[in-house]
């Protein structure tokens, strides 16, 4: 009776000396940090997590004070199409243009002459000085006339010769030659009365007919 006694009293002193001991630390096998027997990390006085032997960076973790990774910024939008822009309009389609100059016999010729005067060169100066206004120049047309004073025949022949020495002297002047034509049309196109000493000045000219095209401003 006394040995059983002594046995119980053994094992009873043993479990109260197992309630009273302190709860130790609890690890599991890999485990970084220390935790207690309830799965609690266990902390320092400072608040941080105790680590184990075996902690290392990769295995810190957000409970124990890692950084939550910052979230990734959204994708910037894709900036919207833009409209193509619009075609360049096409330029301004040059004009079709006869542009006509005449010159009076008297400033070109002396009487029943084809003899081009200072004057009459000056005169077809001027008028090579307008062809730069044109963008092209497709042909340079220039006609003699005459009054009605003498035969006809003789009139045609006069016409001739002057329009053909307007042409020669533009040549002179640098026009091209594959421009020009030179033809008389005699008595026949009056502009004036010829029984006038007036009109038949009048009819005494060389008209320059320049065919071309000029760009239209806006």
């Amino acid at each position: 009776m006394k040995k059983r006694s002594a046995i119980s009293t053994f094992s009873a002193a043993a479990i109260v000396a197992a309630a009273l001991a302190p709860a130790s630390p609890a690890f599991s096998g890999s485990c970084a940090y220390t935790i207690d027997s309830s799965g609690t990390n266990v902390r320092d006085s400072q608040g941080n997590c105790v680590k184990t032997s075996t902690w290392s960076k990769d295995q810190w973790t957000e409970a124990c004070g890692k950084p939550k990774p910052k979230p990734k910024p959204a994708p910037a939008p894709e900036p919207a199409a833009q409209p193509a822009p619009a075609p360049e309009p096409p330029p301004p389609a040059p004009t079709p243009t006869v542009e006509r100059v005449t010159i009076q016999g008297t400033a070109l010729f002396a009487l029943n002459s084809a003899k081009l005067s200072e004057e009459g060169k000056a005169a077809v100066d001027e008028v090579i000085e307008k062809l730069r206004s044109f963008d092209k120049v497709s042909s340079i047309i220039i006609t003699g006339h005459t009054d009605s004073t003498g035969s006809a025949a003789y009139n045609q022949k006069l016409s001739e010769r002057r329009a053909n020495t307007v042409r020669d002297y533009m040549i002179s002047r640098g026009v091209n030659p594959a421009l020009l034509s030179a033809v008389g049309a005699g008595e026949n196109e009056p502009i004036a009365d010829n029984s006038t000493r007036e009109g038949r000045a009048e009819n005494r000219r060389v008209e320059i007919d320049i065919v071309g095209s000029k760009t239209v401003t806006q």
